[in-house]
Order: structure tokens, then C-alpha cells, then sequence
């Protein structure tokens, strides 16, 4: 069972969250106030890596479970993927504040050592950080996760959310009930939604329901409760048509700057997965597979974003100010041209930390989503 169009969505969403951490020119603000509005948005990015990651590591478990693997294969996979990239980053992180005084330092002629926070770290610190436990910190004044990390990357917190979440399906794959037991700790969940101080203790559970929709969304895939199987061919661009609709409302909502919670946007994303799956298959055959040279070449981009989307993830939120600090010697400083550069600039950089340091960790990895074991799971 192939899912081509989850590529693309992560893509959207990991650059999503990197145009909501981007100080956008003031020409770009007011020349596309409305656009700049949804841009700035990017942290509703975050529960659309939730949706796809239940869903991605449900059908890993269920493959797992039905070719006889061990928990232990599970785990091992599942750490493979996600902690050698993301220590490779911290080093790349590490090092980034030094690049830029070297870089300055051609054009002032003299070196100032730099000062991050993060030379203040001891060594329980970097524990830590290294094991992604800090999100259980305590701070003063119940501040939010990403204040947990902000001194070396603010956006680590997610990673340690999702951490959780594997745990949690590995205790189910071990149990041999991975949907009785999403479903009770979905049910456990709920309740921890309603008080806001439960998203900053750094426990998983009010960000559960954002995970099971996904887990739902594949039980529905699995056992063949889907538009396509279930509905007349002739009602499916009835559904595409409900799902464009509905794409073009919850963006308007969010263009005209009405509150739109977490839970909330998984919802519509959620949904929207399971009315596009009708056009999967066309998709696949006329974009993908497009004859046209131009559409091609834009889908392999678009596809290729999706590929690196978790390197994207850990590294935008450092890396476009080594980025700012290139283009700004080229262009002006405000201005859209600087906008545009900046953020391909990052992409390129983040693409190459993709191809060397996260690409080596994903074995026999196929050009699109599949929900086998091979799928890629969420920052």
C-alpha cells in the first residue's frame, strides 16, 4: 500500500514550521500580509508531523507484528532512525555560532570568541539533551517545551515527544494489542487536554490524541475502510472537491487570524488524508509519473523535500542565520529576492546533512511513503 502524497505533505509541513520561525522582510509583510499571516502559522506544522507519524509507526508495528519481529527489532529501528541524525545535529548546531565569527571575522579582520548558552552546559546537562530527557525539566513559571531546549535548539522538544510515542507502540507491539492499547491510552489522554499546564510537564499524553488520529487513520487504511474501497468511483471527485474545500477554509480561518488549536488542525488533517487517498493512485500517475518535463521536476523536488523533511526539521531553526549572514553580503536587507535566497540557502544546507548524516540510518528506503516498515516517521 502505497501513500505517494504523505511525501509532499511532510515536505509542506517541515518547511511550514520553518516559515514560522523565519523573521520574514518587512517588504514581504506588507507586500502579502494575509500570506505572511499563514506563514507565521508554521507551528500548527508540528501536529501535522504528529498525524503522519501515528501513522507512519502504526504501520510499522503492524509490520512488524505480522512478519513475527521482535519488539527489540522494533526499538532498534526506531532509535537507528532518529537518534544518529539528531546527536549529528546537535554537533552541527554546536558549531554554528563558530562558523559565523569565522565568516565575520573576513570582513572585520578580527575574532570574538562566541558565547552560547550552551558553554554554560555540565556534563548532567548534555545527558540530557543528549537522551532527549530534558523536556522532563522543571522550570520556573510552567514554560512552554520549546523554552526546555531554546539555550541549543528550541525545536528538539518534539523529538522528545515522539520518542514517547514509540515507546508506547513498542509496549503494544510487545503486548501483541497495539490498537486496544492506543485506544485506552487515547481514551487516558483526553482529559490532560483540557489543562494547559499538562503540555509543559514534557509528558506525551496531551499530545496523544494528535498521534492516535494518525494510528486511527491507519487502522482505517488497514482493515479497508476507505473512500476508494467503500464508495462508487463516480461520488470520489465529490470527496477531492470536500477535501480542497475544506483546505481552503481552514487556511482562510487561519489567514483572518482565528484561534485554531493543535487537537483541532489534526482533525481536518486527519480527515484530509482520508478523502485524498480517492486520488492517490491519479496522483501518482499524473504528477509523479507526468510526461511533461517541468511537472516532473518540480514533483522530484517536492518529493525530495519530503525525503529530508526531518533534517529540515532539526537544522532550519540554526542554520538560517548562517544563511542570513551569507545572503546579506549579496543582497539587501530588505527585501523578498533576501526572503527567497535565505530559505533555499538553508534547504541546501539541511539537503546535504540529509544525504550524510540521516540517509546512511534509513535502510532500503523507497522513493515514496509506503505503510511497511520502511516508512519514514516524523521529527
Amino acid at each position: 500500500m502505497r501513500f505517494a502524497i504523505i511525501e509532499l505533505l511532510r515536505g509542506f509541513a517541515a518547511i511550514w514550521v520553518f516559515c514560522c520561525h523565519y523573521q520574514f522582510s518587512e517588504v514581504f509583510q506588507s507586500t502579502f500580509p494575509s500570506l505572511h499571516t499563514v506563514l507565521k502559522a508554521g507551528h500548527l506544522g508540528v501536529p501535522m508531523f504528529f498525524v503522519l507519524s501515528g501513522f507512519c509507526i502504526a504501520a510499522s508495528a503492524v509490520g512488524s507484528q505480522r512478519k513475527h519481529l521482535s519488539v527489540w527489532n522494533f526499538f532498534e529501528r526506531r532509535f537507528k532512525r532518529i537518534y544518529p541524525p539528531y546527536w549529528l545535529s546537535i554537533f552541527i548546531i554546536v558549531c554554528i555560532p563558530f562558523a559565523m565569527e569565522v565568516l565575520s571575522c573576513f570582513k572585520t579582520g578580527f575574532f570574538v570568541f562566541p558565547t552560547p548558552a550552551y558553554l554554560e552546559f555540565n556534563f548532567q546537562d548534555w545527558i540530557k539533551l543528549f537522551t532527549l530527557t530534558q523536556v522532563f525539566a522543571f522550570l520556573p513559571g510552567f514554560p512552554s517545551l520549546p523554552q526546555k531546549f531554546v539555550s541549543i535548539n528550541g525545536v528538539y522538544w518534539s523529538l522528545a515527544i515522539e520518542v514517547q510515542f514509540y515507546l508506547a507502540i513498542g509496549i503494544a507491539l510487545w503486548m501483541k494489542r497495539i490498537y486496544p492499547l492506543c485506544l485506552g491510552l487515547t481514551i487516558v489522554s483526553i482529559p490532560f487536554t483540557f489543562f494547559p499546564a499538562s503540555f509543559s510537564t514534557g509528558l506525551f499524553l496531551p499530545y496523544w490524541p494528535q498521534f492516535a488520529l494518525g494510528v486511527f487513520l491507519f487502522f482505517l487504511f488497514d482493515k479497508g475502510l476507505i473512500p476508494s474501497r467503500m464508495l462508487p468511483s463516480r461520488t470520489l471527485p465529490i470527496l477531492w472537491f470536500f477535501a480542497l474545500a475544506a483546505t481552503f477554509l481552514a487556511f482562510y480561518w487561519i489567514a483572518v487570524k482565528l484561534p485554531m488549536s493543535h487537537v483541532a488542525f489534526a482533525a481536518w488533517f486527519a480527515i484530509f488524508l482520508l478523502l485524498v487517498e480517492s486520488v492517490e493512485s491519479r496522483f501518482v500517475s499524473k504528477v509523479l509519473m507526468s510526461e511533461t518535463p517541468a511537472i516532473r521536476i518540480m514533483s522530484a523536488v517536492l518529493m525530495g523535500l519530503g525525503a529530508m523533511s526531518y533534517s529540515l526539521y532539526l537544522l532550519h531553526n540554526k542554520l538560517q542565520y548562517l544563511s542570513i549572514q551569507v545572503v546579506r553580503q549579496l543582497l539587501s536587507t530588505n527585501s523578498i529576492l533576501l526572503d527567497v535566497s535565505v530559505i533555499l540557502l538553508t534547504c541546501a544546507m539541511c539537503y546535504l546533512f540529509y544525504l550524510f548524516c540521516e540517509r546512511p540510518f534509513i535502510s532500503a528506503r523507497p522513493a515514496s511513503v509506503t505503510t511497511s516498515d520502511t516508512a519514514k516517521t516524523s521529527p
